[in-house]
């Protein structure tokens, strides 16, 4: 059973679940197959992608010859990622209760999972609690990265802030590797690329902290602040195009 934390955060990433899968996931092969060349995931290697979404992750892992399993907090990405994994163990979970046994897998990914956990600390002890070898976590890179953006649009919502870093909770350097024992950390650059502003628009109001951000102030005034941030990034040919910067800390046992 999930917590009641754990199933409103699900709860937001699935409201778009399918504009997340049809446009959002689509920026990230540039991110997923850096992580899994430092993972050395590969032929024989059983992984588990803790936070899957809607599996993709997971699917290139299986590309590459590796057994994968997937949990998430969000019923309805994971009923996408069952379609796309036929076969594969996928399951409702939380980071910090992880249904597996010590040392189930070669690799355990947590890509742009971990900061959404309510306790990093436990979810961390929790990833390496069922990894035998190795953890890889991903989450944004503070610098570098233009998504910052449309985050701060968001924020500028609020007459007081919420409090916390978001999105951007574990992403100065440093942060991560406290969490975990013997890491080395790499950074990797991923552009987030849109065919036009409203396919930019839908692709972003489909991410759980945009859902979370309409519950309070209404679907209108969101989208409006922030097609108003992704006009910066319009070019000359109409596309929408942001560079983004993540940091990877593969872990050892």
């Amino acid at each position: 059973m999930l917590s009641e934390k754990a199933q409103q955060i699900g709860k937001l990433w699935g409201i778009e679940a399918q504009d997340w899968l049809d446009i959002q996931e689509k920026k990230s092969p540039a991110l997923w197959n850096p992580v899994l060349d430092y993972a050395q995931v590969g032929k024989g290697t059983t992984v588990l992608d803790a936070g899957c979404g809607t599996g993709g992750a997971a699917l290139l892992a299986q590309h590459r010859g590796a057994t994968v399993s997937g949990c998430d907090a969000s019923p309805e990405m994971l009923a996408i990622a069952k379609t796309r994994l036929p076969g594969a163990d996928l399951r409702v979970a939380e980071l910090e209760s992880l249904p597996y046994g010590d040392r189930s897998f070669d690799v355990v990914l947590a890509i742009n999972s971990l900061q959404f956990a309510p306790d990093p600390a436990k979810a961390a002890a929790e990833l390496l609690r069922v990894a035998k070898d190795r953890v890889a976590v991903v989450v944004w890179a503070i610098s570098h990265c233009e998504q910052k953006a449309i985050f701060d649009a968001i924020l500028a919502l609020f007459e007081k802030p919420p409090k916390g870093r978001g999105v951007f909770a574990l992403s100065e350097p440093g942060q991560l590797e406290a969490l975990f024992p013997r890491t080395t950390a790499h950074e990797i650059d991923c552009a987030f690329e849109y065919p036009s502003l409203a396919i930019a628009l839908r692709g972003q109001m489909a991410a759980g902290p945009s859902q979370r951000v309409v519950e309070i102030f209404g679907k209108e005034k969101v989208e409006a602040a922030v097609l108003e941030s992704l006009k910066q990034f319009v070019q000359p040919d109409g596309t929408v195009k942001m560079q983004n910067r993540f940091r990877c800390v593969i872990a050892t046992r």
